[in-house]
């Protein structure tokens, strides 16, 4: 239950990295011990509960990147407010509704939440928080990135081991299944059902209605159809017969010790590399997702450059300061 609450503060914190974002007026922001001692206790009762325990060293390594991330949130949060970006109508009513339709009821949403060290209403003003910030990055960064067609086909030429395929087959199969400690006598019965099949094939009756009728393997609601894979998933005997078909030929009898098998091999794919208009999307959404958490990460400390922070770690250094 606990791993359907997505977002928790360390999720938030988290996701704030991905972002960042420009503003005018106010820049200064304040955290404090508490906040941060909250965001770390909280954290750590996370790792505690799935039986991880945290040493001191640990604790003040968490500490210090717990205060780097709020410092990263409010600092976007202020610029998100100082450039008058508003969450679009219903979408915080439509994510708390999402998150709640997750657990069986009110009470045990509470619970979770509770554990966690929220309330609702905390919960919902992090999640708000965040909701905003996400917005605003994506209006002023997100929304700027654009891939270009000669980017990705470079990527793709340079790239070749990303889109190599081994060989693969489609096929389907009709099995009766012979346990491998079967008695003569059951081995009997299976081998006349499977030949009687196999002679049914022959006199050019449906595949796919055959094994529907007669195959035992989950597959047979489908028409006995096993679709695409390649060397190394099936059994040996299995696949030694199926890759030595060509496409639309069916195979004699195969024994594996699953049962007796006919198989039929509807596709053929030699091992190469995927086309270019085959994996032009997916290496799109790659160098978007590259090139966003660049432009964000160096903008994260532009920002850092233009906000003052007050804080006990920025009090403490400006009192060591003036000592010296």
């Amino acid at each position: 239950m606990k791993s359907a609450l997505r977002f928790t503060a360390a999720a938030l914190l988290a996701a704030v990295m991905i972002f960042s974002g420009c503003s005018t007026g106010d820049k200064s922001i304040s955290i404090s011990q508490d906040e941060i001692d909250t965001q770390v206790d909280r954290t750590i009762s996370q790792y505690e509960a799935q039986g991880q325990t945290v040493s001191d060293e640990q604790r003040a390594q968490l500490t210090e990147n717990v205060r780097t991330q709020l410092i990263e949130r409010k600092i976007l949060y202020k610029a998100a407010q100082n450039a008058g970006t508003s969450l679009e109508e219903g979408i915080m009513d439509s994510e708390m509704e999402r998150v709640r339709s997750q657990f069986p009821d009110e009470d045990s949403f509470s619970q979770v939440l509770e554990q966690q060290g929220y309330t609702v209403e905390s919960f919902q003003a992090e999640m708000e928080e965040f909701l905003l910030i996400q917005q605003f990055l994506e209006e002023e960064v997100t929304s700027q990135i654009k891939i270009k067609d000669k980017e990705m086909e470079t990527f793709y030429e340079e790239n070749p081991q990303f889109f190599e395929r081994p060989e693969s087959i489609t096929a389907s199969h009709i099995l009766v299944q012979l346990p491998e400690d079967a008695g003569e006598e059951e081995r009997q019965v299976a081998r006349e059902k499977i030949d009687e099949v196999a002679e049914k094939i022959a006199s050019g009756e449906d595949f796919a209605a055959l094994a529907e009728e007669y195959s035992e393997g989950p597959s047979a609601a489908n028409g006995g159809s096993l679709g695409s894979f390649s060397r190394g998933d099936m059994v040996p005997p299995f696949e030694e017969a199926a890759f030595a078909l060509e496409e639309g030929e069916v195979s004699d009898i195969v024994q594996t010790q699953f049962g007796y098998h006919i198989i039929k091999v509807s596709e053929k794919s030699e091992a190469g590399t995927a086309p270019f208009e085959e994996v032009k999307e997916s290496i799109s959404n790659y160098l978007a997702q590259e090139q966003e958490q660049e432009a964000i990460t160096s903008y994260i400390e532009t920002l850092k450059e233009e906000y003052e922070v007050n804080g006990p770690e920025t009090e403490a250094s400006q009192a060591e300061g003036e000592e010296s």
